[in-house]
């Protein structure tokens, strides 16, 4: 087994516990920056705190995410043994991934263009959709189905709705920024495939 030096181990075992102090911190302080930076960018740098929020109920309150997504997922069951993701890759496609997408789409669309803003706002949605449909096809709550409720849904679409008045939508932006939500939502079935594979490999 790979040993990690300590502070590295205690960010892959503790960093669903930091989602709410950051998100609440992050909120306050753009809200105090939103006069400043104007309401589109300002509503794109929302995204980061809001998808904290939303990991924090996926890993915290109430939690329970990691294994309603691998019975979801695929199910897998080898010889009795089922096939997880490990604390390492969650802790990889959460923090690097998707808090490192989430800022530096925000940079980029408050200094470079908008339509990286499409881009996040597009994969947001997405991933509260699919929250939602799994919750109404299975009628059952998952993890992550509230604040994709009270919060990815509205706030992607009012972001949408803004960059729409302000002519920052075109149906290529639409385009590009759907093939990337799939893109990634598939990549990371593709990761979980994978590591099936790799474990089957082992046995």
């Amino acid at each position: 087994m790979f040993l990690y030096p300590l502070w590295v181990r205690n960010v892959i075992d503790s960093w669903m516990t930091y989602t709410i102090p950051i998100a609440i911190s992050l909120s306050i302080v753009l809200i105090s920056c939103s006069s400043d930076i104007g309401l589109l960018p300002f509503l794109v740098w929302l995204h980061l705190p809001v998808y904290l929020f939303h990991q924090a109920e996926e890993y915290v309150l109430p939690g329970g995410f990691k294994e309603k997504f691998d019975r979801m997922l695929h199910g897998l069951m080898f010889e009795n043994r089922e096939v997880h993701l490990s604390d390492e890759h969650l802790c990889f496609i959460n923090v690097v991934l998707v808090w490192g997408m989430c800022t530096v789409f925000a940079i980029l669309a408050q200094h470079v263009s908008m339509a990286f803003g499409v881009i996040q706002s597009v994969f947001l949605l997405s991933n509260g959709i699919v929250h939602v449909f799994f919750a109404i096809k299975e009628r059952s709550y998952n993890p992550g189905t509230i604040t994709s409720i009270v919060f990815f849904i509205p706030l992607t679409v009012y972001t949408l709705y803004q960059l729409h008045c302000g002519s920052c939508i075109t149906f290529a932006r639409c385009g590009l920024a759907l093939f990337f939500s799939i893109g990634v939502h598939a990549a990371i079935v593709f990761f979980v495939m994978m590591k099936k594979d790799k474990a089957l490999l082992k046995k």
